[in-house]
């Protein structure tokens, strides 16, 4: 029991020993990586029900992400024994690369404490399903939204701190961003961007004490599967040896697929899985957990529903590092944009974001995809890519704030060639490969809507609108865009029970987080997973 305890208590690999956060969930310290399942796109057959167990226990939470995590908590909370399985050899999954909670309805306790007024779910509601084209369960974005700020408070007690004060450019309260409870009196930005990990400490924490058992490096492979009813999980350890678990309920909450590019060429539009250039979540997000339940029969939807952002920056990998860099950070900014042609072609402010579209980032990857070759060159001078300019003109905030290693990372990109620099517009076209000519008169005309502070193409604020004058030049090209999440997975009711194809509910099988359509975000997969816990729980200690 006390190995148990000391394996279930390591902390997360990403515990800031490095600053650049290369080290991440998806690879050990020692460079070791989980070990591999087949990432095919289709479904993951049951797994033969064994002659014995090698663990028994009543809630099985699969994957140790913010939803898992939330999971394992929850069901513990209630009495539960629980087993995590984790593939990778840290918990965390995208929750721990991520920032903050954004709540909606913004009425947790914390907010309620610094005055700021609740929206009510009557006009919010109407606003998030909105913004899925209304191809969500509005039953579970409906319970969702209205349970988030319970989940905040949830969180709260546990131990997580919140920044009081604003965070990355928003307004006090608007996120609800985790700062380390150790250096509290630093604020945000001591963990920026990556300061949701302060969930997954918090989480991991509270399930250790709570004796849940935490399998790292272990991947599960299949759902054991008898009499309609799914009973236990098959898995391997990183030595290759499989395990087979048995428990009365099986929470899925493995992540998404966009790790997995045949998953993402069934189920996506050609158009937009060519215009994918990276993809800014962690390699282990192979959608595992949605294959190995439609193995069973489960349905799905929302598959073909990508989360596309800008970050289609070349020469900065993939992974979380792929968007949280100085190249990338530079192409969200709302200086001159311009395609192939030399030739702007939206407001570079463009819209503000409704529902599950954040904006900025989903827009500018769009208008990028839709352009020759898939190609944007985002413009600065000498001026605009300054960080105290990003901030206080470009009025950059939440991930268009620049993160802390900016400035370091700014001289690192420009070295590399991600950011190219020249002394001049033409010599800039010259690295561009566009033509110098149309690129200089387009830029003398932008010079003039700035100067006269009206923009008549594209109706850019005049606030936004910032000559671009001061040599050296630095331009950042964008080819498509970054996968951000996937939004489709296993189709559930509002106590996060699987469907099957007869629409019925799989019996000792529950989901949460991204394995659920429309679940990916933090606030929903952390709800989701405190919700699948808890009936979970309830349905495991009721046999």
């Amino acid at each position: 029991m006390s190995n148990e305890k000391t394996e279930a208590g390591e902390l997360n690999a990403v515990d800031g020993k490095s600053e650049m956060l290369e080290e991440l969930p998806s690879r050990s310290a020692d460079g070791s990586r989980p070990v591999a399942v087949d990432v095919s796109a289709e479904p993951l057959p049951p797994a033969a029900v064994p002659a014995s167990w090698d663990h028994e226990t009543e809630v099985i939470v699969v994957g140790g992400g913010g939803a898992g995590m939330a999971a394992a908590v929850s069901a513990g909370e209630k009495g539960a024994q629980v087993i995590v399985l984790e593939k990778n050899p840290g918990c965390g999954g995208d929750t721990a690369t991520a920032m903050t909670l954004i709540l909606r309805a913004q009425n947790s306790k914390l907010q309620n404490r610094l005055g700021i007024e609740p929206i009510p779910l009557s006009r919010v509601f109407p606003m998030a399903s909105a913004g899925f084209s209304n191809k969500n369960n509005g039953e579970v974005e409906r319970l969702l939204l209205e349970k988030g700020s319970e989940t905040a408070d949830w969180l709260e007690e546990l131990g997580v701190i919140y920044e009081t004060g604003p965070a990355a450019g928003t307004p006090p309260g608007m996120f609800l961003t985790p700062v380390n409870h150790e250096t509290p009196d630093d604020g945000y930005y001591s963990w920026f961007p990556y300061n949701a990990k302060g969930f997954i400490r918090v989480l991991e924490k509270r399930a250790c004490e709570r004796g849940v058992r935490i399998l790292k490096q272990t991947p599960a492979t299949a759902l054991v599967f008898r009499k309609g009813t799914v009973i236990g999980v098959a898995a391997k350890t990183k030595d290759g040896k499989t395990l087979h678990i048995k428990g009365k309920v099986v929470v899925l909450a493995l992540g998404g697929f966009g790790a997995n590019k045949a998953m993402l060429k069934k189920y996506i539009l050609p158009s937009m899985f060519s215009a994918i250039v990276n993809y800014i979540g962690l390699p282990s997000s192979t959608g595992d957990g949605i294959r190995m339940a439609q193995g069973i029969d489960a349905i799905v939807e929302g598959m073909d529903d990508v989360e596309m952002w800008d970050g289609g920056v070349t020469g900065v990998g993939d992974g979380p590092m792929a968007f949280y860099n100085a190249a990338t950070q530079l192409v969200r900014q709302k200086s001159l944009t311009v395609n192939k042609l030399g030739k702007r072609f939206m407001d570079e402010d463009l819209m503000h974001g409704h529902g599950h579209e954040i904006g900025p980032f989903k827009a500018n990857a769009l208008q990028t995809a839709r352009q020759k070759d898939h190609t944007s060159f985002t413009i600065h001078d000498s001026v605009t890519v300054k960080k105290d300019f990003l901030i206080n003109k470009f009025d950059a905030m939440a991930c268009k704030y620049p993160c802390r290693w900016y400035d370091r990372d700014f001289e690192r990109r420009v070295k590399a060639g991600a950011i190219m620099k020249a002394d001049t517009i033409r010599d800039l076209a010259g690295l561009m490969e566009i033509d110098p000519i149309i690129l200089q008169e387009t830029v003398d005309q932008y010079n003039r809507y700035c100067d006269k502070g009206e923009d008549p193409e594209f109706f850019k604020p005049a606030k936004y609108l910032i000559p671009l004058k001061t040599p050296p030049f630095y331009v950042v090209k964008q080819v498509g865009g970054a996968l951000f999440n996937t939004w489709g997975g296993l189709v559930t009711n509002a106590k996060f029970q699987v469907l099957n194809k007869d629409w019925n509910p799989i019996a000792g099988l529950r989901v949460a987080g991204e394995n659920a359509a429309y679940c990916a975000s933090v606030v929903y997969a952390l709800t989701s997973g405190r919700i699948a816990g808890k009936e979970a729980a309830k349905e495991a200690m009721e046999d």
